[in-house]
Parts: structure tokens; sequence; C-alpha cells
């Protein structure tokens, strides 16, 4: 809640720079994408109906968990009270909500699934509400207890935003949960969302967008925690989901796609968890990042391009010396912080497939931290980081 109200709050404008502050106006922001089984219902439905009637607002994707108990999966019932309640708020999320719907109708009353939630204001000032759930169970999702074990869904998501501004483009974004995103087996032979739209149409009704701009990943994912040559510790992206990022350049519809993903810095058992961040098919930007932000490219030392491509290391300074042909950057996980959110925000100044292949590729620019820090009263305090508070 502490973040949704940064993010929503109206900032002061100068109107000049020898006037007063001017009107307040609220922050603009696409996607805020937030970790795996994050919020309990009850916050999701008190914050769906504070901005229902507001103005239009950026994308927010966001896992979710019931708001009693210790699981983090959702039972059919409860499932099916959700949706009613978020259904009830509007026509608009009544409608986008039937599919998902008439789908939880079908399981069997002990199914349990994990859910997460895609939300936003459009431009006719219409709250849209998308509920999607997770196709692939992870390891810790497998249990000899019914309540903790995840059904795998057969339902895919893909969400197409359609500006009201003619000279742009629509957008394809699909949303899904940590293991969607990546190769781990299905009960299923046909795997998780991004190989089935590629492999397997088929199988889908409607529509299929003819390619993906945008994978939103809400994820909750032990790291790899290793130390550098000088004995500085770091963290590498999960190697399943590099092998996504590699994998998605076989995809015809995922040729392009930026993956957005979100993590926890910490797992509730205190395994490191992080990184959060971007991945991009294209070469990065060749400014330095700073300590705040982790950089991995994929590609090779310019010195030996005969070898084979990997992802870089700490030790490695790919910026200067590589040949790469894309590249992850998110938040580092330095050991002397002491905030109780970081929250990453970057601009991709333009999505892969609207770069012209005569010009120098556009990636990653105004990349900044948001840090908030519980104070005295409880209250957790919003700054840029870096900012003296």
């Amino acid at each position: 809640m502490a973040v949704m109200n940064d993010l929503m709050r109206p900032v002061d404008v100068l109107l000049d720079s020898y006037s007063q502050v001017g009107p307040r106006v609220r922050p603009i922001f696409d996607l805020v994408t937030f970790p795996e089984a994050f919020v309990p219902q009850r916050e999701l439905l008190t914050t769906l109906e504070t901005i229902c009637d507001g103005n239009s607002t950026g994308c927010v994707h966001v896992g979710i968990r019931p708001s009693n108990g210790p699981s983090h999966l959702f039972s059919r019932d409860e499932a099916q009270k959700l949706a009613g309640e978020i259904a009830a708020l509007s026509s608009s999320t009544c409608s986008d909500l039937t599919i998902f719907s008439k789908w939880v109708e079908s399981l069997a009353k002990d199914d349990m699934i994990n859910i997460a939630c895609f939300f936003l204001v459009d431009a006719e000032r219409k709250l849209r509400v998308s509920l999607h759930p997770k196709m692939i169970r992870s390891r810790f999702e497998r249990s000899m207890q019914p309540d903790d074990h995840m059904v795998e869904a057969t339902l895919v998501t893909v969400i197409t935003l359609i500006p009201t501004d003619k000279k742009l483009s629509a957008i394809n974004l699909q949303p899904v949960i940590c293991a969607d995103a990546t190769t781990l087996e299905a009960d299923r032979p046909h795997g998780g969302p991004i190989s089935l739209i590629n492999d397997y149409p088929e199988l889908l009704s409607g529509q299929i967008p003819d390619h993906i701009d945008i994978v939103s990943v809400v994820t909750c994912t032990p790291q790899q925690v290793e130390q550098s040559k000088e004995g500085v510790p770091h963290r590498y992206w999960h190697e399943r989901f590099s092998d996504v990022f590699e994998t998605a350049q076989r995809h015809a519809r995922h040729h392009y796609a930026a993956f957005i993903l979100a993590n926890f810095l910490l797992l509730e058992d205190g395994t490191a968890g992080g990184v959060s961040g971007v991945f991009l098919p294209v070469t990065p930007p060749s400014q330095a990042t700073g300590k705040q932000f982790a950089l991995c490219c994929n590609g090779k030392p310019r010195s030996s391009l005969q070898g084979r491509n990997r992802w870089s290391r700490p030790d490695d300074s790919p910026l200067e010396d590589w040949s790469s042909r894309g590249f992850t950057l998110g938040l580092s996980a330095w050991d002397e912080h002491d905030e109780s959110v970081r929250v990453f925000q970057g601009t991709i100044a333009r999505l892969p497939r609207d770069n012209p292949l005569w010009e120098t590729r556009q990636s990653l620019s105004e990349c900044r931290v948001r840090v908030g820090k519980r104070s005295d009263s409880g209250k957790i305090e919003f700054n840029w980081l870096g900012e003296n508070v």
C-alpha cells in the first residue's frame, strides 16, 4: 500500500525556475510489477475500490494470496469469491473476468491454484482487471498435503493495450507467474504459456497476437549467491530465467519481447532472493551503471570472438570489452542496505521491435532507485536513492 500510495501521490511542479510551485500532477508510469504472492486479497480489493472512480493509470501486475491462512494458494471457492467481489466493482471488470470465472467453475472443489492480478484504469476511466492463474508448478508447490499442492492451470492470458493516439502501435503484454516463464516440465506436454502460444497455437481460442512486446513476471524464487575475485558478494539471475531470455529469441512471437521481473530480496525463510529488473534483447547502454544496479550481458569478449556466448560475471567488463546481444539490468543486492522497500525505475526508450535497424538501438534510460525507509512512527517514507532525507 505504501508503494501504491507513493506511485499515485501527486507531485509539485515548478512553472519555471523563478516561480512558485504550480499545480500538483500525478506521476506517470506505464507498468509496475510486484513479486509473486505479494498482496493479500483484502488489500487488493481496497486498492481497486480506491482507484475505481479515478483518472487513468498505468498498469499494475501483482501476485496475490488469500487474506487468511499460511498458504499463497487459493481454493476454487476462494477464487470464485475473489472474482465475484472484483466483478461487482464495475461492468467493465465483470466482462473482463468472464473467461476466468468460467474456468474456475471447471475446477474440482479441492483444487488449489496460484493467482496474480493485472489491473489499470483505462483511457475511458474504466477499471480493467485480469486475474490469471499459474500454469507451471514450481518445486515449492509440490506437496504431500493437498492444501499446499498447486494444480497447474489451463488458461493462457495475453493483454492488448490499444492507444487512443492512432500514431502509436498497440502493445501486447503477457503476464505470467514465476515458473510460467521457465522451461520447467509441466504435467501436460505442451509446456507453459510462452511455449503454448508459439508451438501449439491451435489449442488456444480467440485471436493470438503476432508478437508479444512485454512479458511481466511476478516471481518468488531463490537466487544464486557467489563472490567476485575481490570477495564482493553478488547474486545472479536464476539460471532458468537466463535460459528463458535466450529461448525467447527462438520463439517467433517473443523475438523482440522485453521481460520485466520482480522478486523479493529475501524470501520468507531467509533465503536470498532478488534480482528484480529488466531483460532486453538489444545491446546494453554504453554508460556505467553504478553499484545500485547489477548489469549482466549475454555475449562474448571481443578478444575471443570465436568462443561461445555466455552471461557476463561481475569481474568482466562487458560495457567496455564485450560484444553483447542482450542484457539484464536490475537491483543489486548490496549488503549495507537498510531500506524496507526498493523500487527499480527505468524507461525503455524504445521497445526492441520499434528500433530502426539502421540506427543505433536505444534501450534503457533514466534508471533510478526509489527507496522506502520505515520511520519511528512506522510509516514508510520514500526518497530517491542518493537524496538526503
